[in-house]
């Protein structure tokens, strides 16, 4: 396969588990990708997604860059992004999430702002379930 560069206008991009159930969906402005060899990349500019556990969407997020792996069920979110939960009040903020959808964790980085309504807390690196209902620090 020669190498060669795609380019897509507002492209939707999701995946389903082995029950049909959603796992991830993304909207994007535009897809930039790229193929060398027998290997493709791409990345999504202006995303919103949705994160999901047992079919329902529990976190909705921005993001100005994002890219998913579907064979490893992640989701990578980059560039100042904004998440709210679904299910509660709560709200994250940080530089980068890398989320694993078979460990239901989001790994976020890079100026964390966690918000569980009036509560707020700053950190350099946090782990969360998808939800925002717990967080958990890292070494």
């Amino acid at each position: 396969m020669p190498d060669a560069r795609y380019a897509m206008e507002q492209p939707t991009l999701e995946q389903q588990d082995e029950q049909g159930r959603t796992l991830w969906r993304l909207e994007a402005q535009s897809l930039r990708a790229e193929t060398k060899g027998n290997k493709a990349q791409g990345i999504l500019l202006t995303v919103r997604g949705w994160l999901y556990r047992d079919g329902k969407p529990v976190l909705e997020f921005r993001a100005p860059y994002a890219r998913a792996d579907s064979a490893a069920r992640t989701v990578e979110a980059w560039g100042g992004v904004v998440a709210t939960s679904k299910t509660h009040d709560a709200r994250l903020e940080a530089g980068r999430i890398l989320w694993k959808s078979r460990e239901d964790r989001i790994y976020a980085r890079e100026g964390i702002l966690l918000k569980w309504g009036a509560f707020e807390l700053r950190e350099r690196a946090i782990v969360v379930d998808t939800a925002l209902e717990q967080a958990w620090g890292t070494q």
